[in-house]
Order: C-alpha cells, then sequence, then structure tokens
C-alpha cells in the first residue's frame, strides 16, 4: 500500500518535471534564435557596405580615366582651346578616342563633349554641328550652365538620335577646364542595366534584394523582387546614393521570432499550470499521520 502511494507521488510529479524542461529548453532556443539575428544583422550591414564599396570603386575608376582623359589627350586640349575652324579629321579623332575610352570598361555605355564657342558636340558616335540634333541636349544645356565639379546624376534616359533607342545611364560631368568650365565640358555615361549586373554577380549565389536611390530618394536601379521590411541601409559618402539590401530569407526569420514571442506566452501558461498542477497534487495526495 505505501509503495502504491510512493509510486502514485512520483508520477503525479512527471508532468511538472516535463514543463521545467520544455521551459528551458525552449528559452535556450529564443535565446538561440536572437543571437542568430543579431549576427545576421551584423553580416548583413557589412555585406552592404561592401557592395556599396565596390560600386564606389568602379565608379570612381570611370571618374579617375575620364579626369586623365581631359587632362592628357591634347586632340581633346587643341579641340576645346580652338577659336578657328577645325580641320575635321580632328572631330573624326576624338570621336574615335571617346569610342575607345567607352570601351576601356563594361560599365561606360556612351561619352560625348561639348565645346561652348559654338556649341558644337562630338559623341562616341558621330558629330553634331547643330546642338538642336543632338537627342540630350536638354540635359547638355543644363550641365553646361552649372558650375564647379559636379557628382552623379540620378538614373536618366540617353539617346544620341532621336531615331536610337535610349539606354538608363547615370552620368558624371567634369568642366573643362576644371572647376571653370569656360571652354565646355565633357560626359560620360554608365548604364544602369551593368551596374546591375555587378551587383548581381556579387549576390549570385544569394536571395538578395537590392534598391539604389539618390540624394533625393529617386530610385536608380532595383531588382524588382518584393523588399523586405528589415532592409539594411548604407550611404555612399562619395556619390551620395544609398544602398537598401535585404535578404529576403530574414523574413521567414522576423516570423520565427515572432511565433516565437507566442511561445514564450504558452510556456508561462503551462507554468502558472504546472503550479496549479502542484497545489491540486499536494493536496490529493497529501495524508496526515494518524
Amino acid at each position: 500500500m505505501k509503495q502504491s502511494w510512493k509510486v502514485k507521488l512520483i508520477l503525479s510529479y512527471i508532468p511538472l518535471y516535463l514543463l521545467v524542461f520544455l521551459f528551458i529548453l525552449t528559452m535556450g532556443y529564443l535565446v538561440t534564435v536572437e543571437i542568430t539575428k543579431s549576427q545576421t544583422e551584423r553580416t548583413h550591414a557589412e555585406y552592404a557596405k561592401q557592395i556599396m564599396h565596390l560600386l564606389d570603386t568602379q565608379l570612381r575608376t570611370v571618374d579617375q580615366l575620364l579626369m586623365t582623359e581631359i587632362l592628357s589627350n591634347p586632340r581633346l586640349q587643341q579641340f576645346m582651346q580652338s577659336s578657328q575652324p577645325d580641320d575635321p579629321f580632328l572631330y573624326y579623332e576624338i570621336s574615335r578616342d571617346l569610342s575607345n575610352f567607352v570601351r576601356k570598361m563594361s560599365l561606360i555605355d556612351s561619352a560625348y563633349i561639348y565645346r561652348k564657342s559654338d556649341r558644337l558636340v562630338i559623341t562616341d558616335q558621330r558629330m553634331y554641328t547643330d546642338p538642336d540634333q543632338f537627342a540630350d541636349r536638354d540635359f547638355l544645356e543644363q550641365a553646361s550652365l552649372r558650375q564647379g565639379i559636379q557628382t552623379w546624376t540620378s538614373a536618366r534616359t540617353y539617346r544620341h538620335s532621336e531615331h536610337v533607342a535610349g539606354s538608363t545611364v547615370v552620368t558624371l560631368v567634369r568642366p573643362v577646364p576644371l572647376f571653370s568650365g569656360t571652354q565646355g565640358i565633357v560626359a560620360v555615361n554608365v548604364s544602369a542595366h551593368q551596374i546591375m549586373n555587378l551587383l548581381n554577380d556579387m549576390t549570385r549565389s544569394l536571395t538578395v534584394s537590392l534598391r539604389l536611390t539618390d540624394g533625393e530618394n529617386t530610385i536608380i536601379l532595383e531588382n524588382g523582387v518584393d523588399f523586405p521590411r528589415d532592409a539594411i541601409e548604407y550611404q555612399s559618402k562619395y556619390t551620395g546614393w544609398t544602398l537598401n539590401t535585404g535578404f529576403r530569407t530574414t523574413r521567414w526569420l522576423g516570423q520565427l521570432t515572432a511565433l516565437s514571442y507566442i511561445w514564450i506566452g504558452l510556456i508561462f501558461f503551462t507554468v502558472l499550470l504546472g503550479l496549479l498542477w502542484i497545489w491540486h497534487t499536494v493536496n490529493k495526495n497529501y495524508k496526515p499521520r494518524s
């Protein structure tokens, strides 16, 4: 009889043991989830920084190549400084130089030079003696009026002729001479499509959402997927652009974390249930000595 009562008492406490074990196991799981989430966010932030650093490096290279072309190309300097009618062969050579410049990097879409004295435009494709025939004339006129060093523009559509399809580009304009721009400007267009390809090459093995915006929060490019709410934001000091990146799998992690908080509520409920079970068990099985 005593043995039966002892077994009954031991069995009555097994649910409490299981509840305590479940509580410890679940709390350990929640701590692991929070640590993983924190590490993921730090890794994600560093990843966004590396992506923007790569893009800045590529754009700085384009900038340096353009500056080198302006300062060291004698034909370009001769063209800009000339106040007399030029040799037509000079125009051909400058267009060829621009074409060679475009081929130096896959990011570069096109380039052109504008001389203020006679409003002559030479692109990597052809020459325009009448700027009204140049399809990018509106941008050209605005850029030629700006003073000082200009930064990269937001995404825009460029075409050298009304008869050709336009391409989405970002543009860097450099005055000639530098800082004053009294003689004219040189503009280089970088393909937004090639920038996206560059970023996609870095994220090919990952499921990553990308959005690049300029200083006015205008979208330059994005990869057209659902953008996660917990995206990481990183701004370039060189271009002023902002890169937003987000691993789409982190949405599942967020939902899992939310579910974990529900589990916490259930755990507290089961602990309370365990306390009631103890009270019930003690009152039921307690027998005072006779």
